[in-house]
C-alpha cells in the first residue's frame, strides 16, 4: 500500500479502521493517517486491533502468531492525531489483541494548533494504546514520536501499556511532556527484554517549564520491566531516569 492519505473523523488505517481477523505480509510505504475528529485510533496499518490468538515458539526461537491477530507487517509514513483525544501507534493504535514481528518506520506526531488531552491520549512509534488484553512481541521501531510540548503518555514504541509487551527495539527519537520514554510512556503491564538506543526528550512549552517522569525505558511505571538495556540520552527536569523516569 503506497502513498495513499487515509483520514477517518474517529477510527482509521491504511489497511484497516479495525481489525477483528489476521492481518499478515503487508508493507506500507509513503502513506499518511489521520484522525481528525475530536478522539479517536489512528494507526499506520490499523486503527483498532481486536484479532487476538497464541504465539508459539519456532525453530528459530522466536514466536509465530497461531491465529488472528497482526504479523509480519511494516509500515513507513506518517500517522498523524489531529484531535486533542486522539491516540496514534506506527503500526496500531489501539491495540487489543496480538501483533508480532513487525516494525515501523514512521512520524507519529500531532497535527499543529493542536493541544493533546493528558489523561486521555498516547502517542506510540508502534503501538498508542496496549490494553490489558494486548499482547506485543518482536517490535522495533525506526522514526519519530514526537507528542510536542504539551503532551503526556509518549513512548517508542507503546504510548500506554496495560498489557504484555516482549522483545522490542527503539531507535526513534522520542519527546513529550510528561510520562516519555525509551520504549513506554506510562507502564501499567509486563515488559521484557527492550532496548533503547536514542535520545528522549521531556519538554514543556509552559510557565513552569516543568517535565514529569522521563527514561530510557519507561517514563512513569506501575508494572513489571525486566531485562531492559537503553544507550539514549535522556533529558528531563523531574524524575528522570536512565531506566525509569
Amino acid at each position: 500500500i503506497y502513498s495513499g492519505n487515509f483520514e477517518g473523523t474517529n477510527t482509521a488505517g491504511s489497511v484497516a479502521g479495525m481489525n477483528s481477523g489476521r492481518i499478515e505480509n503487508v508493507t506500507g510505504f509513503g502513506n499518511t493517517v489521520t484522525v481528525t475528529g475530536a478522539s479517536g485510533n489512528a494507526g499506520g496499518i490499523v486503527g483498532v486491533n481486536n484479532g487476538k490468538s497464541d504465539f508459539a515458539a519456532s525453530d528459530s526461537g522466536a514466536s509465530t502468531l497461531t491465529g488472528n491477530g497482526i504479523y509480519d507487517v511494516q509500515n513507513v509514513g506518517s500517522v498523524i492525531a489531529g484531535g486533542n483525544k486522539v491516540v496514534a501507534g506506527g503500526l496500531v493504535g489501539l491495540n487489543a489483541g496480538a501483533l508480532g514481528n513487525s516494525y515501523s518506520d514512521s512520524a507519529v506526531t500531532v497535527k499543529p494548533g493542536v493541544t493533546l488531552d493528558k489523561d486521555t491520549t498516547a502517542l506510540g512509534g508502534v503501538v498508542g494504546v496496549n490494553t490489558e488484553n494486548g499482547d506485543v512481541r518482536y517490535v522495533d521501531s525506526l522514526g519519530i514520536t514526537n507528542g510536542g510540548t504539551n503532551s503526556s503518555n509518549v513512548g517508542g514504541i507503546i504510548g500506554v501499556n496495560k498489557g504484555n509487551m516482549y522483545s522490542g527495539y527503539n531507535e526513534s527519537i522520542v519527546s513529550g511532556k510528561n510520562n516519555v520514554g525509551g520504549i513506554i510512556g506510562d507502564n501499567g503491564g509486563t515488559v521484557a527484554n527492550v532496548v533503547n538506543a536514542t535520545s528522549v526528550t521531556g519538554k514543556d512549552k509552559d510557565k513552569d517549564n516543568v517535565s514529569e517522569y522521563v527514561g530510557g525505558l519507561i517514563g512513569s511505571n506501575n508494572g513489571d520491566v525486566n531485562n531492559g538495556r537503553n544507550n539514549g540520552t535522556i533529558t528531563g527536569t523531574k524524575y528522570v531516569g536512565g531506566m525509569v523516569g
